[in-house]
């Protein structure tokens, strides 16, 4: 097949041979349906993000807490810095 329109032309030459009363939606629909029913790959956190992400809660709930926290000079971020006027 040389270009993709050539492929959906075939393709739609095809489902017309099967029947006639099959539209591009009825198509799109089952495609969109096999697609979602498909189990979808969930890229694996690496472990030293989660024990990252975990010491950061920890010292957040001890901090919350009124307990001592290594004061590491953190400032809130300003949300005007976002904006760069674009």
């Amino acid at each position: 097949v040389a270009s993709a329109a050539e492929c959906a032309a075939r393709l739609e030459v095809m489902i017309r041979r099967i029947d006639a009363g099959v539209s591009a939606r009825d198509v799109a629909l089952l495609v969109g349906l096999h697609i979602a029913t498909q189990k979808q790959e969930q890229p694996a956190v690496p472990a030293a993000v989660a024990e990252l992400l975990a010491h950061e809660l920890a010292q957040f709930s001890q901090q919350a807490a009124g307990g001592d926290v290594l004061d590491m000079g953190a400032e809130p971020l300003d949300p005007d810095s976002f904006f760069t006027g674009s």
